[in-house]
């Protein structure tokens, strides 16, 4: 009776843990979000670049796979100000290494990270919608993209902003209300980054 009590005590700590390692997990059904809600959930916002992504078992739960990474902050929008940001994500398919993660040393991004879980595992908000890759365009200006390409970031996001009683310029405004994927200028992400953190206070 007891080893019983044990295996369904085990069964539903494995599925609970399954559960929550899937905010980590790449090809994970996630749903669509727009800057303000990602902005709302995020417990960090930082921009960095990657210095480190190490593969290694979770140091309790060691069946899970997950990806340490570790960045070199150049600025925090939200959080505690820090010069490395590290985060440990859960990752389903070992198999491919590091570069099955989406990360890899060098990389310029822009994350908006969950708070850390139970376990120490966290995540870019929505995965690939609260990760942004930072590079230059044909004009040399630094431009963001998520890796959704930026489609649906800004859905909804015009009443979004009205609710939160946030005034926007003229030129923000209208790229909220046109802009329906691709690249972003990466001073006008972070602008409007802050203003929702701002909102928040």
């Amino acid at each position: 009776m007891l080893n019983h009590r044990i295996r369904v005590f085990l069964t539903l700590l494995f599925f609970t843990v399954m559960f929550e390692a899937s905010y980590g997990q790449e090809g994970a059904i996630v749903r669509p979000q727009n800057l303000a809600q990602m902005t709302d959930e995020a417990a960090s916002i930082l921009r960095g670049k990657v210095i480190s992504v190490r593969m290694e078992p979770h140091p309790q739960l060691t069946n899970l796979q997950t990806a340490v990474v570790t960045l070199q902050v150049d600025g925090v929008l939200k959080g505690q100000p820090a010069q490395t940001f590290s985060f440990r994500q859960y990752t389903w398919d070992f198999r491919g290494g590091a570069r099955r993660t989406g990360y890899a040393a060098g990389q310029n991004l822009l994350l908006l990270m969950t708070k850390p879980s139970q376990y120490g595992l966290s995540s870019p908000v929505g995965l690939e919608q609260g990760r942004f890759q930072i590079m230059a365009d044909s004009q040399g200006r630094l431009v963001a993209t998520n890796g959704h390409g930026n489609a649906g970031l800004f859905t909804n996001m015009t009443s979004d902003i009205q609710k939160r009683g946030i005034a926007l310029s003229r030129s923000m405004s209208s790229l909220v209300a046109q802009q329906q994927s691709g690249p972003i200028l990466l001073d006008d992400l972070t602008a409007l980054i802050r203003q929702l953190v701002g909102a928040q206070q």
